[in-house]
């Protein structure tokens, strides 16, 4: 009763409590944008997520009339999208609901009470090429013509430097550094709540403003994509065939149309991005710098997505530090005593008299 009281007399309760949940969720992006938690990027990634969240009835009740089950039904109509994507409108829900709480909004949280449905959709598993098919494709990328694929050069950079397909598309003349001989990566191409394109003033994370080399065996391509760029719109690499920002929906079409004419199936431009990091992991290259390649904000992060590639060469690395121990002589090199030795040592004490362990055999 203190409570309700409490609550009856505070304007900042009764102005708050009757909020609907939807502009409690735009409140905390907007918040987070201010303070620069998130960049423009991110703000209209998350307007993407709060576009679907819209179309549901629950979020547009006041707060502190939204009830678990009514939750709970919300999220079952979820399972239709991926396992990732529930995860990101959950999210919202629960963020909203825990400010809150924080705030004194609530006196209880109806999101304890609720359970994230699982997806009737498989998880999309995102696969390297493997060698041959690599080498089809750059063959084909070689041989191909500017004119005829214009796009080849942003696929060489996305197979041999890693880059997502965003941050390629976004490459203007002044972030190639041909003296030194790397390119710098702070924008992305990306879409807006409304889809439409515009080049995001930071990439996906933080880490992903990172300098990356550009390999030898490429750099004559962005040379000769530097000399197109001076006529392109902004001095931007790569631009469409109207002459505006290139859409990366397009160049994924472009490159499944190549590798279905090439006998390669199961492809998208991320595709290209985990071949040039399973290609890093295949050369001996250290967790750690290809976090920093990639533009992974953790390592973790780089090595839970690459766990399979990095198992399969665990064997060959740990034979690394057997030979190691060898080469240091940690291990004797003296010949080895013979069983039936050690059977006769073990059996002796020190006044050279013999004893029998039949529970020790046994147990052996």
């Amino acid at each position: 009763m203190k409570i309700i009281q409490y609550q009856k007399g505070n304007e900042i309760f009764i102005k708050n409590n009757s909020i609907p949940l939807f502009e409690l969720m735009k409140l905390i992006r907007q918040r987070k944008l201010d303070t620069n938690q998130i960049g423009k990027v991110a703000y209209n990634r998350l307007q993407s997520t709060l576009n679907v969240i819209n179309k549901s009835e629950v979020v547009h009740k006041d707060i502190n009339n939204i009830t678990a089950e009514e939750l709970q039904d919300y999220f079952n109509t979820l399972t239709y999208y991926s396992n990732s994507y529930i995860k990101k409108i959950i999210e919202q829900f629960t963020q909203s609901f825990r400010y809150a709480m924080n705030k004194g909004f609530l006196l209880t949280n109806p999101m304890y009470d609720t359970i994230v449905p699982k997806s009737t959709r498989q998880d999309k598993v995102i696969r390297a090429l493997d060698l041959e098919e690599q080498q089809r494709l750059t063959r084909y990328l070689v041989n191909s013509s500017t004119d005829f694929e214009p796009y080849r050069t942003a696929l060489f950079i996305e197979m041999f430097m890693g880059l997502r397909v965003g941050e390629a598309l976004a490459l203007k003349k002044e972030d190639v550094d041909l003296h030194h001989n790397l390119i710098h990566i702070n924008k992305t191409m990306t879409k807006d709540g409304d889809g439409k394109l515009f080049i995001g003033d930071d990439p996906k994370t933080k880490a992903g403003i990172r300098d990356v080399p550009i390999p030898k065996n490429i750099r004559s391509e962005i040379i000769q994509q530097l000399r197109l760029a001076d006529t392109h719109k902004e001095g931007l690499l790569f631009v469409s065939n109207a002459g505006g920002y290139a859409d990366p929906s397009n160049v994924n079409h472009v490159l499944q149309r190549i590798c279905r004419n090439l006998g390669i199936n199961d492809v998208t431009s991320h595709s290209l991005r985990h071949t040039f990091a399973t290609r890093c992991i295949e050369a001996g290259m250290r967790a750690v710098a290809l976090q920093r390649l990639m533009g992974h904000s953790d390592v973790s992060v780089t090595l839970n997505i690459y766990t399979s590639v990095f198992h399969k060469y665990k064997n060959a690395e740990l034979e690394k530090v057997n030979n190691y121990y060898m080469s240091n002589e940690i291990f004797s090199n003296e010949p080895k005593m013979l069983e039936s030795e050690q059977e006769d040592n073990f059996r002796q004490n020190d006044n050279g008299q013999q004893f029998d362990y039949p529970d020790y055999e046994m147990e052996i």
